[in-house]
Protein backbone atom coordinates (compact mmCIF):
# COMPACT_ATOMS: atom_id res chain seq x y z
CA UNK A 1 0.00 0.00 0.00
CA UNK A 2 1.46 3.14 -1.11
CA UNK A 3 1.69 6.62 1.60
CA UNK A 4 -1.09 8.25 -0.34
CA UNK A 5 -3.64 5.08 0.62
CA UNK A 6 -2.62 5.40 4.47
CA UNK A 7 -3.10 9.08 4.87
CA UNK A 8 -6.67 8.86 2.74
CA UNK A 9 -7.57 6.14 5.70
CA UNK A 10 -6.55 7.96 8.57
CA UNK A 11 -8.55 10.61 7.66
CA UNK A 12 -11.64 9.16 7.31
CA UNK A 13 -11.23 7.56 11.03
CA UNK A 14 -10.34 11.52 11.80
CA UNK A 15 -13.69 12.37 10.10
CA UNK A 16 -15.61 10.20 12.49
CA UNK A 17 -15.07 12.77 15.13
CA UNK A 18 -18.26 14.55 14.03
CA UNK A 19 -20.57 11.89 14.52
CA UNK A 20 -22.62 13.91 17.47
CA UNK A 21 -23.53 16.37 14.90
CA UNK A 22 -25.25 14.25 12.12
CA UNK A 23 -28.37 12.34 11.57
CA UNK A 24 -28.69 8.92 13.07
CA UNK A 25 -28.69 7.60 9.79
CA UNK A 26 -25.71 9.65 8.85
CA UNK A 27 -24.55 8.19 12.16
CA UNK A 28 -24.92 4.15 10.94
CA UNK A 29 -23.13 5.20 7.55
CA UNK A 30 -20.44 6.74 9.15
CA UNK A 31 -20.24 3.38 12.04
CA UNK A 32 -19.77 1.57 8.59
CA UNK A 33 -17.10 3.21 7.54
CA UNK A 34 -15.58 3.47 10.86
CA UNK A 35 -15.40 -0.55 10.87
CA UNK A 36 -14.29 -0.90 7.71
CA UNK A 37 -11.49 1.66 8.18
CA UNK A 38 -11.19 -0.05 11.44
CA UNK A 39 -10.47 -3.16 9.64
CA UNK A 40 -7.51 -1.56 7.48
CA UNK A 41 -5.56 -0.01 10.11
CA UNK A 42 -5.77 -3.60 12.00
CA UNK A 43 -3.62 -4.67 8.83
CA UNK A 44 -1.48 -1.31 8.73
CA UNK A 45 1.17 -0.71 12.20
CA UNK A 46 -0.19 0.30 15.26
CA UNK A 47 -1.18 3.87 15.89
CA UNK A 48 -1.33 5.12 19.22
CA UNK A 49 -4.33 7.65 18.45
CA UNK A 50 -6.43 4.69 16.80
CA UNK A 51 -6.23 2.50 19.91
CA UNK A 52 -7.24 5.60 22.24
CA UNK A 53 -9.80 6.20 19.31
CA UNK A 54 -11.34 2.62 19.73
CA UNK A 55 -11.21 2.22 23.59
CA UNK A 56 -13.49 5.27 23.29
CA UNK A 57 -15.92 3.90 21.27
CA UNK A 58 -16.31 0.79 23.31
CA UNK A 59 -16.41 2.62 26.23
CA UNK A 60 -19.38 4.89 24.84
CA UNK A 61 -21.70 2.21 23.35
CA UNK A 62 -21.44 0.49 27.58
CA UNK A 63 -22.68 3.87 28.51
CA UNK A 64 -25.51 4.06 25.95
CA UNK A 65 -26.25 0.54 27.09
CA UNK A 66 -26.74 1.75 31.08
CA UNK A 67 -29.99 2.97 32.69
CA UNK A 68 -31.45 6.32 31.84
CA UNK A 69 -32.18 7.34 35.75
CA UNK A 70 -30.16 6.57 39.12
CA UNK A 71 -32.84 4.41 40.85
CA UNK A 72 -32.90 1.83 37.85
CA UNK A 73 -28.75 1.74 39.07
CA UNK A 74 -28.69 -1.72 41.20
CA UNK A 75 -25.77 -1.29 43.64
CA UNK A 76 -24.93 -4.27 46.14
CA UNK A 77 -24.68 -3.42 49.74
CA UNK A 78 -22.84 -5.18 52.37
CA UNK A 79 -25.24 -6.98 54.48
CA UNK A 80 -24.34 -7.10 58.27
CA UNK A 81 -25.98 -9.71 60.50
CA UNK A 82 -27.30 -9.38 63.84
CA UNK A 83 -24.23 -10.80 65.28
CA UNK A 84 -22.16 -8.42 63.24
CA UNK A 85 -23.78 -4.97 64.77
CA UNK A 86 -23.73 -6.76 68.18
CA UNK A 87 -19.94 -7.34 67.95
CA UNK A 88 -19.42 -3.82 66.45
CA UNK A 89 -21.24 -1.69 68.64
CA UNK A 90 -19.88 -3.66 71.69
CA UNK A 91 -16.69 -2.91 70.39
CA UNK A 92 -16.98 0.48 70.10
CA UNK A 93 -18.52 1.34 73.20
CA UNK A 94 -16.01 -0.94 75.02
CA UNK A 95 -18.00 -3.45 77.20
CA UNK A 96 -18.07 -7.28 77.30
CA UNK A 97 -20.15 -9.27 75.28
CA UNK A 98 -23.38 -10.82 76.60
CA UNK A 99 -23.31 -14.80 76.19
CA UNK A 100 -26.71 -15.07 76.69
CA UNK A 101 -27.28 -12.51 74.21
CA UNK A 102 -25.25 -14.28 71.37
CA UNK A 103 -27.15 -17.85 72.40
CA UNK A 104 -31.05 -16.72 72.10
CA UNK A 105 -30.36 -15.07 69.17
CA UNK A 106 -32.46 -16.91 67.05
CA UNK A 107 -35.27 -17.75 70.11
CA UNK A 108 -38.89 -16.47 70.15
CA UNK A 109 -38.37 -15.60 74.03
CA UNK A 110 -35.48 -14.02 74.49
CA UNK A 111 -34.93 -13.98 78.68
CA UNK A 112 -31.96 -11.59 79.74
CA UNK A 113 -32.88 -11.17 83.28
CA UNK A 114 -30.44 -10.75 85.89
CA UNK A 115 -27.82 -9.90 83.32
CA UNK A 116 -26.50 -6.71 84.77
CA UNK A 117 -26.57 -5.53 81.41
CA UNK A 118 -26.53 -1.27 82.88
CA UNK A 119 -27.80 1.62 80.82
CA UNK A 120 -24.79 1.17 78.14
CA UNK A 121 -24.95 -2.30 77.80
CA UNK A 122 -28.57 -2.24 76.28
CA UNK A 123 -27.46 0.15 73.40
CA UNK A 124 -25.84 -2.99 70.98
CA UNK A 125 -28.65 -4.90 72.24
CA UNK A 126 -31.65 -2.72 71.27
CA UNK A 127 -29.74 -2.25 67.84
CA UNK A 128 -29.23 -5.67 67.16
CA UNK A 129 -32.61 -6.72 67.51
CA UNK A 130 -33.69 -4.00 65.61
CA UNK A 131 -33.57 -6.79 63.15
CA UNK A 132 -34.63 -9.59 64.46
CA UNK A 133 -37.44 -10.88 63.32
CA UNK A 134 -37.66 -14.34 65.65
CA UNK A 135 -38.13 -12.19 68.99
CA UNK A 136 -41.61 -11.61 70.26
CA UNK A 137 -41.37 -12.06 74.08
CA UNK A 138 -38.36 -9.76 75.59
CA UNK A 139 -37.42 -10.81 79.21
CA UNK A 140 -34.82 -7.60 80.73
CA UNK A 141 -35.84 -7.79 84.28
CA UNK A 142 -33.19 -7.15 87.34
CA UNK A 143 -30.88 -5.48 85.09
CA UNK A 144 -30.41 -1.73 86.50
CA UNK A 145 -30.72 -0.53 83.45
CA UNK A 146 -32.15 3.04 84.83
CA UNK A 147 -34.27 5.63 83.52
CA UNK A 148 -31.48 6.69 80.82
CA UNK A 149 -31.91 3.08 78.98
CA UNK A 150 -35.54 3.81 78.17
CA UNK A 151 -34.89 5.91 74.40
CA UNK A 152 -33.05 2.96 73.67
CA UNK A 153 -35.77 0.64 74.64
CA UNK A 154 -38.30 3.08 72.96
CA UNK A 155 -36.40 2.94 69.44
CA UNK A 156 -36.40 -0.97 69.61
CA UNK A 157 -40.02 -1.49 70.25
CA UNK A 158 -40.30 1.62 67.37
CA UNK A 159 -38.61 -0.53 64.91
CA UNK A 160 -39.33 -4.03 65.94
CA UNK A 161 -43.11 -4.88 65.48
CA UNK A 162 -43.08 -8.70 66.69
CA UNK A 163 -42.43 -7.80 70.32
CA UNK A 164 -45.36 -8.22 72.22
CA UNK A 165 -43.91 -8.90 75.62
CA UNK A 166 -41.84 -6.65 77.24
CA UNK A 167 -40.73 -6.71 80.79
CA UNK A 168 -38.51 -3.94 82.32
CA UNK A 169 -39.19 -5.32 86.20
CA UNK A 170 -36.96 -3.97 88.82
CA UNK A 171 -34.50 -2.22 86.86
CA UNK A 172 -34.37 1.22 88.95
CA UNK A 173 -36.57 3.38 86.59
CA UNK A 174 -37.39 5.52 89.63
CA UNK A 175 -39.19 8.92 89.93
CA UNK A 176 -39.30 11.76 87.31
CA UNK A 177 -38.76 9.61 84.32
CA UNK A 178 -42.37 10.61 83.16
CA UNK A 179 -41.62 11.95 80.00
CA UNK A 180 -39.45 9.26 79.13
CA UNK A 181 -41.92 6.73 80.09
CA UNK A 182 -44.95 8.58 77.91
CA UNK A 183 -42.48 8.40 74.81
CA UNK A 184 -42.07 4.57 75.40
CA UNK A 185 -45.29 3.60 76.02
CA UNK A 186 -46.52 5.98 72.79
CA UNK A 187 -43.87 3.61 70.58
CA UNK A 188 -45.74 -0.08 72.60
CA UNK A 189 -48.27 -0.26 69.26
CA UNK A 190 -47.66 -3.62 69.32
CA UNK A 191 -46.93 -4.61 73.08
CA UNK A 192 -49.76 -6.35 74.58
CA UNK A 193 -47.83 -7.18 78.04
CA UNK A 194 -46.07 -4.77 80.02
CA UNK A 195 -44.33 -5.24 83.29
CA UNK A 196 -42.79 -2.23 85.32
CA UNK A 197 -43.17 -3.60 88.65
CA UNK A 198 -40.72 -3.15 91.66
CA UNK A 199 -39.29 0.57 89.98
CA UNK A 200 -39.64 3.11 92.47
CA UNK A 201 -42.83 4.80 90.08
CA UNK A 202 -44.39 7.31 92.06
CA UNK A 203 -48.19 9.91 91.41
CA UNK A 204 -46.75 11.63 88.17
CA UNK A 205 -45.48 8.07 86.46
CA UNK A 206 -48.76 5.86 87.07
CA UNK A 207 -50.74 9.33 85.69
CA UNK A 208 -48.83 9.44 82.65
CA UNK A 209 -48.69 5.47 82.05
CA UNK A 210 -52.72 5.24 82.24
CA UNK A 211 -52.90 8.28 79.93
CA UNK A 212 -50.59 7.18 77.19
CA UNK A 213 -51.94 3.66 77.42
CA UNK A 214 -55.69 5.01 77.25
CA UNK A 215 -54.39 6.78 73.31
CA UNK A 216 -52.75 3.53 72.32
CA UNK A 217 -55.14 1.21 73.56
CA UNK A 218 -53.84 -1.85 72.35
CA UNK A 219 -51.89 -3.98 75.90
CA UNK A 220 -54.21 -6.33 77.45
CA UNK A 221 -51.71 -6.77 80.53
CA UNK A 222 -50.02 -4.00 82.55
CA UNK A 223 -48.29 -4.61 85.90
CA UNK A 224 -47.23 -2.08 88.26
CA UNK A 225 -46.92 -4.00 91.51
CA UNK A 226 -44.71 -2.74 94.30
CA UNK A 227 -43.91 0.89 93.28
CA UNK A 228 -45.05 3.85 95.08
CA UNK A 229 -48.32 4.93 94.30
CA UNK A 230 -50.01 7.01 97.10
CA UNK A 231 -54.19 7.66 97.45
CA UNK A 232 -53.20 11.17 95.46
CA UNK A 233 -53.25 9.76 92.26
CA UNK A 234 -56.61 7.53 92.52
CA UNK A 235 -59.04 9.66 90.41
CA UNK A 236 -56.60 10.91 87.90
CA UNK A 237 -55.04 7.34 87.59
CA UNK A 238 -58.47 5.63 87.59
CA UNK A 239 -60.10 7.49 85.18
CA UNK A 240 -57.99 7.37 82.63
CA UNK A 241 -56.92 3.63 83.04
CA UNK A 242 -60.42 2.30 83.30
CA UNK A 243 -61.32 4.21 79.74
CA UNK A 244 -58.50 1.26 77.93
CA UNK A 245 -60.96 -0.89 76.42
CA UNK A 246 -58.67 -3.06 75.48
CA UNK A 247 -56.77 -3.99 78.79
CA UNK A 248 -57.82 -6.84 80.67
CA UNK A 249 -55.04 -7.98 83.59
CA UNK A 250 -54.10 -5.05 85.76
CA UNK A 251 -51.90 -5.92 89.09
CA UNK A 252 -51.67 -2.90 91.31
CA UNK A 253 -50.52 -4.66 94.20
CA UNK A 254 -48.01 -3.55 97.24
CA UNK A 255 -48.44 0.08 95.97
CA UNK A 256 -49.75 2.87 98.95
CA UNK A 257 -53.29 3.58 97.51
CA UNK A 258 -55.36 3.45 100.70
CA UNK A 259 -58.82 5.17 100.65
CA UNK A 260 -57.59 6.58 96.56
CA UNK A 261 -58.56 3.25 95.66
CA UNK A 262 -62.30 4.99 95.67
CA UNK A 263 -60.88 6.49 93.06
CA UNK A 264 -60.25 3.69 90.55
CA UNK A 265 -63.28 1.88 91.89
CA UNK A 266 -65.90 5.13 91.31
CA UNK A 267 -65.22 5.13 87.10
CA UNK A 268 -64.79 1.05 87.65
CA UNK A 269 -67.89 0.33 85.70
CA UNK A 270 -66.55 1.74 82.72
CA UNK A 271 -63.62 -0.70 82.85
CA UNK A 272 -63.29 -3.75 80.38
CA UNK A 273 -61.26 -5.39 82.85
CA UNK A 274 -61.30 -9.42 83.84
CA UNK A 275 -58.56 -9.44 86.73
CA UNK A 276 -57.68 -7.00 88.72
CA UNK A 277 -55.07 -7.37 91.95
CA UNK A 278 -55.64 -4.42 94.47
CA UNK A 279 -54.14 -6.82 97.44
CA UNK A 280 -51.57 -4.97 99.93
CA UNK A 281 -52.74 -1.55 99.34
CA UNK A 282 -54.23 -0.40 102.71
CA UNK A 283 -57.62 -0.04 101.33
CA UNK A 284 -60.29 0.79 104.60
CA UNK A 285 -63.75 1.16 104.46
CA UNK A 286 -63.77 4.56 102.93
CA UNK A 287 -63.28 2.93 99.64
CA UNK A 288 -65.89 -0.22 99.93
CA UNK A 289 -68.68 2.20 98.88
CA UNK A 290 -67.33 3.33 95.69
CA UNK A 291 -66.25 -0.32 94.76
CA UNK A 292 -69.80 -1.79 95.55
CA UNK A 293 -71.00 0.80 92.68
CA UNK A 294 -68.66 0.30 90.60
CA UNK A 295 -68.82 -3.31 90.61
CA UNK A 296 -72.63 -3.21 89.85
CA UNK A 297 -72.30 -1.64 87.08
CA UNK A 298 -69.16 -3.81 85.55
CA UNK A 299 -69.77 -6.43 83.11
CA UNK A 300 -66.50 -7.76 82.81
CA UNK A 301 -64.70 -8.55 86.04
CA UNK A 302 -63.97 -12.09 86.69
CA UNK A 303 -61.33 -12.41 89.54
CA UNK A 304 -60.92 -9.74 92.07
CA UNK A 305 -58.06 -9.56 94.91
CA UNK A 306 -58.45 -7.53 97.74
CA UNK A 307 -56.24 -9.65 99.70
CA UNK A 308 -53.95 -7.93 103.23
CA UNK A 309 -55.74 -4.91 103.34
CA UNK A 310 -58.11 -3.20 106.72
CA UNK A 311 -61.98 -4.32 105.60
CA UNK A 312 -63.32 -4.39 108.43
CA UNK A 313 -67.06 -5.29 109.13
CA UNK A 314 -68.41 -2.15 108.45
CA UNK A 315 -66.68 -2.28 104.69
CA UNK A 316 -67.93 -6.09 104.09
CA UNK A 317 -71.45 -4.70 105.15
CA UNK A 318 -71.40 -2.30 102.25
CA UNK A 319 -69.83 -4.18 99.92
CA UNK A 320 -71.74 -7.70 100.08
CA UNK A 321 -75.16 -6.42 98.57
CA UNK A 322 -72.91 -5.56 95.29
CA UNK A 323 -72.15 -8.91 95.01
CA UNK A 324 -75.83 -10.03 93.81
CA UNK A 325 -75.74 -7.59 91.25
CA UNK A 326 -72.68 -9.12 89.57
CA UNK A 327 -73.07 -11.99 87.20
CA UNK A 328 -69.45 -11.93 85.95
CA UNK A 329 -67.24 -12.90 89.39
CA UNK A 330 -65.71 -16.29 89.50
CA UNK A 331 -63.12 -15.60 91.56
CA UNK A 332 -63.23 -13.38 95.13
CA UNK A 333 -59.98 -12.98 97.21
CA UNK A 334 -60.36 -11.20 100.99
CA UNK A 335 -57.78 -12.78 102.74
CA UNK A 336 -56.49 -11.65 105.95
CA UNK A 337 -58.66 -9.19 106.39
CA UNK A 338 -59.97 -7.59 109.99
CA UNK A 339 -63.76 -8.30 109.39
CA UNK A 340 -64.80 -12.05 110.99
CA UNK A 341 -67.76 -13.74 112.52
CA UNK A 342 -71.52 -12.66 111.26
CA UNK A 343 -70.09 -10.67 108.38
CA UNK A 344 -68.59 -13.71 106.77
CA UNK A 345 -71.89 -15.24 106.72
CA UNK A 346 -73.26 -11.90 104.99
CA UNK A 347 -70.69 -11.89 102.56
CA UNK A 348 -71.54 -15.70 101.48
CA UNK A 349 -75.42 -14.96 101.19
CA UNK A 350 -74.95 -12.68 99.42
CA UNK A 351 -72.52 -14.36 96.61
CA UNK A 352 -73.72 -15.62 92.60
CA UNK A 353 -74.65 -18.79 91.27
CA UNK A 354 -71.07 -17.74 89.30
CA UNK A 355 -69.25 -17.45 91.88
CA UNK A 356 -66.48 -20.58 92.10
CA UNK A 357 -63.81 -19.42 94.53
CA UNK A 358 -64.52 -17.87 97.67
CA UNK A 359 -60.85 -17.09 99.19
CA UNK A 360 -61.13 -15.80 102.99
CA UNK A 361 -57.76 -17.57 104.32
CA UNK A 362 -57.05 -16.01 107.57
CA UNK A 363 -60.66 -14.93 108.28
CA UNK A 364 -62.19 -16.70 111.44
CA UNK A 365 -66.19 -17.57 110.41
CA UNK A 366 -69.04 -18.39 112.98
CA UNK A 367 -71.12 -20.89 112.83
CA UNK A 368 -74.18 -19.34 110.98
CA UNK A 369 -71.46 -18.99 108.05
CA UNK A 370 -71.19 -22.91 108.26
CA UNK A 371 -74.35 -23.46 108.15
CA UNK A 372 -74.68 -21.27 105.07
CA UNK A 373 -72.01 -23.32 103.34
CA UNK A 374 -73.48 -26.35 104.11
CA UNK A 375 -76.27 -25.47 102.70
CA UNK A 376 -74.63 -24.61 99.31
CA UNK A 377 -73.17 -27.91 99.18
CA UNK A 378 -77.20 -29.28 99.55
CA UNK A 379 -77.87 -27.76 96.76
CA UNK A 380 -75.54 -28.50 94.32
CA UNK A 381 -73.62 -25.13 94.46
CA UNK A 382 -70.23 -25.95 93.17
CA UNK A 383 -67.80 -23.24 95.55
CA UNK A 384 -64.84 -22.77 96.49
CA UNK A 385 -64.86 -21.53 99.82
CA UNK A 386 -61.10 -20.89 101.97
CA UNK A 387 -61.35 -19.76 105.13
CA UNK A 388 -59.67 -19.26 108.88
CA UNK A 389 -60.68 -20.69 111.66
CA UNK A 390 -63.76 -21.05 113.59
CA UNK A 391 -64.91 -18.44 116.41
CA UNK A 392 -65.49 -20.46 119.71
CA UNK A 393 -68.33 -18.44 120.86
CA UNK A 394 -70.81 -19.02 117.93
CA UNK A 395 -74.00 -18.52 120.01
CA UNK A 396 -74.01 -14.66 120.46
CA UNK A 397 -76.39 -13.13 122.02
CA UNK A 398 -79.08 -11.19 120.09
CA UNK A 399 -78.14 -7.17 120.98
CA UNK A 400 -74.55 -8.34 119.60
CA UNK A 401 -73.35 -5.49 117.74
CA UNK A 402 -69.87 -4.95 115.80
CA UNK A 403 -68.77 -1.95 117.53
CA UNK A 404 -65.48 -1.38 115.99
CA UNK A 405 -66.77 2.31 114.64
CA UNK A 406 -68.68 3.34 118.34
CA UNK A 407 -67.35 5.53 120.96
CA UNK A 408 -66.59 3.21 123.86
CA UNK A 409 -68.70 4.37 126.89
CA UNK A 410 -70.27 2.51 129.89
CA UNK A 411 -73.71 1.53 127.71
CA UNK A 412 -71.60 -0.47 125.53
CA UNK A 413 -67.89 -1.26 127.72
CA UNK A 414 -69.14 -4.51 128.58
CA UNK A 415 -70.18 -5.04 125.07
CA UNK A 416 -66.97 -4.28 123.46
CA UNK A 417 -65.12 -6.30 125.73
CA UNK A 418 -67.23 -9.46 124.69
CA UNK A 419 -66.61 -8.71 121.82
CA UNK A 420 -62.98 -9.11 121.90
CA UNK A 421 -63.70 -12.26 124.15
CA UNK A 422 -65.56 -14.18 121.06
CA UNK A 423 -63.00 -12.71 118.61
CA UNK A 424 -60.13 -14.70 120.90
CA UNK A 425 -62.64 -17.96 121.62
CA UNK A 426 -62.42 -17.20 124.96
CA UNK A 427 -64.73 -16.11 128.12
CA UNK A 428 -64.87 -13.00 129.17
CA UNK A 429 -65.95 -13.61 132.66
CA UNK A 430 -63.05 -16.29 133.02
CA UNK A 431 -60.75 -13.22 132.00
CA UNK A 432 -62.23 -10.63 134.71
CA UNK A 433 -62.06 -13.22 137.21
CA UNK A 434 -58.54 -13.91 136.45
CA UNK A 435 -57.78 -9.96 136.74
CA UNK A 436 -59.76 -9.66 139.83
CA UNK A 437 -58.01 -12.23 141.69
CA UNK A 438 -54.05 -11.65 140.33
CA UNK A 439 -54.57 -8.09 141.39
CA UNK A 440 -55.82 -9.26 145.37
CA UNK A 441 -52.82 -11.65 145.17
CA UNK A 442 -50.42 -8.93 143.75
CA UNK A 443 -51.67 -6.14 146.57
CA UNK A 444 -51.49 -9.47 149.56
CA UNK A 445 -47.82 -10.54 148.45
CA UNK A 446 -46.86 -6.26 148.37
CA UNK A 447 -48.44 -6.36 152.03
CA UNK A 448 -46.20 -9.29 152.90
CA UNK A 449 -42.96 -7.56 151.99
CA UNK A 450 -43.78 -4.81 154.23
CA UNK A 451 -44.26 -7.32 157.70
CA UNK A 452 -47.69 -5.98 158.40
CA UNK A 453 -49.62 -9.59 158.78
CA UNK A 454 -52.91 -7.32 159.72
CA UNK A 455 -52.73 -5.15 156.21
CA UNK A 456 -51.93 -8.46 154.03
CA UNK A 457 -55.38 -9.76 154.99
CA UNK A 458 -56.86 -6.87 154.38
CA UNK A 459 -56.11 -6.41 150.92
CA UNK A 460 -57.36 -9.67 150.08
CA UNK A 461 -61.13 -8.55 151.03
CA UNK A 462 -61.08 -4.72 148.49
CA UNK A 463 -61.56 -5.66 144.63
CA UNK A 464 -60.94 -2.07 143.83
CA UNK A 465 -58.51 -0.48 141.20
CA UNK A 466 -57.27 1.89 139.58
CA UNK A 467 -57.81 2.92 136.01
CA UNK A 468 -54.44 2.45 135.54
CA UNK A 469 -54.24 -0.99 137.28
CA UNK A 470 -57.76 -2.42 134.87
CA UNK A 471 -55.91 -1.02 131.62
CA UNK A 472 -52.17 -2.72 132.52
CA UNK A 473 -54.84 -5.41 133.23
CA UNK A 474 -56.30 -6.33 130.29
CA UNK A 475 -53.67 -5.57 127.84
CA UNK A 476 -52.00 -8.23 129.90
CA UNK A 477 -54.43 -10.66 129.89
CA UNK A 478 -55.59 -13.59 126.86
CA UNK A 479 -58.15 -10.22 125.13
CA UNK A 480 -54.53 -8.94 123.89
CA UNK A 481 -56.80 -5.18 124.51
CA UNK A 482 -54.42 -3.17 122.42
CA UNK A 483 -52.91 -0.03 124.59
CA UNK A 484 -55.84 2.70 123.48
CA UNK A 485 -58.85 0.75 123.60
CA UNK A 486 -57.74 -0.38 127.41
CA UNK A 487 -57.72 2.96 128.80
CA UNK A 488 -60.76 3.64 127.21
CA UNK A 489 -62.34 0.68 128.83
CA UNK A 490 -61.13 1.55 131.68
CA UNK A 491 -61.65 4.84 131.68
CA UNK A 492 -65.79 3.70 130.63
CA UNK A 493 -65.97 0.91 133.56
CA UNK A 494 -64.91 3.41 136.27
CA UNK A 495 -66.29 5.57 139.01
CA UNK A 496 -64.62 7.96 140.29
CA UNK A 497 -61.21 6.63 138.71
CA UNK A 498 -62.37 3.26 140.66
CA UNK A 499 -62.89 0.46 138.81
CA UNK A 500 -64.90 -2.29 141.28
CA UNK A 501 -64.00 -5.52 139.51
CA UNK A 502 -66.92 -7.15 141.87
CA UNK A 503 -69.62 -5.37 140.71
CA UNK A 504 -68.44 -5.87 137.00
CA UNK A 505 -68.38 -9.51 137.66
CA UNK A 506 -71.25 -9.47 138.79
CA UNK A 507 -72.73 -7.97 135.30
CA UNK A 508 -71.18 -10.74 132.53
CA UNK A 509 -73.25 -13.42 131.95
CA UNK A 510 -72.33 -17.06 131.84
CA UNK A 511 -72.33 -17.70 128.07
CA UNK A 512 -72.88 -21.41 126.44
CA UNK A 513 -69.23 -22.02 126.16
CA UNK A 514 -68.31 -21.01 129.93
CA UNK A 515 -70.53 -23.54 131.04
CA UNK A 516 -68.89 -26.29 128.49
CA UNK A 517 -67.15 -28.56 131.01
CA UNK A 518 -70.43 -28.97 132.85
CA UNK A 519 -72.49 -32.11 132.63
CA UNK A 520 -76.18 -31.96 131.70
CA UNK A 521 -77.85 -34.30 134.47
CA UNK A 522 -80.60 -36.52 133.01
CA UNK A 523 -83.80 -37.27 134.99
CA UNK A 524 -84.08 -41.07 135.15
CA UNK A 525 -87.64 -41.84 135.36
CA UNK A 526 -89.14 -43.55 138.34
CA UNK A 527 -89.32 -47.53 137.70
CA UNK A 528 -92.73 -48.60 136.56
CA UNK A 529 -95.24 -49.55 139.61
CA UNK A 530 -95.36 -53.50 139.27
CA UNK A 531 -99.02 -53.58 140.69
CA UNK A 532 -100.65 -51.25 138.45
CA UNK A 533 -99.23 -53.58 135.48
CA UNK A 534 -101.25 -56.17 137.10
CA UNK A 535 -104.47 -54.00 137.53
CA UNK A 536 -103.96 -53.74 133.48
CA UNK A 537 -103.80 -57.11 132.60
CA UNK A 538 -106.72 -58.20 134.79
CA UNK A 539 -108.77 -55.50 132.92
Amino acid sequence: MTSSSKTETTQDVIASDDLGDESEEEKQDSGNKMKLSWKKVDKLEEDPEITFRKVIDETLERLRKLPNTASEIEIPKPKLGITDIYYKLSKALKIPTNSTFLNNIESEAMDFSYQCIGPIGIIPIAKALMLCQTVKNLNLSYNKLGAQSLPAITALVNQNDNITHLSLKNNEIGRNSSQRLIELISACSSIEFLDLSENDLGDEEFIEIAAALMKIDRTKELILSKNSASSACGLAFGSSINKCSALERLDLSSNFFEEGAGGVFSTFKFSNLKYLNFSDNGINDEAMPDLAKGLRGNKSIQELNLSNNFISNKGITEFAPALKKSSTLEKLRLTNNPFRGISTNVLLRSTNENLKLLDITGVQVNLAFLKTWNKFKKSGRTVQVLFGSIIRHDMLPQDYIPLQDQVIDKSNALNFAQQFADEKGISLKHVFNDINSNFINEKAAEALQTGDEEAAVKETKPRLMTTDDFARALSSSDLSVPKSIAIELANALSVDGIVNMWEICSKIKWRPDDLAAKVKSVKKEPPPDKKSKDKKKKK
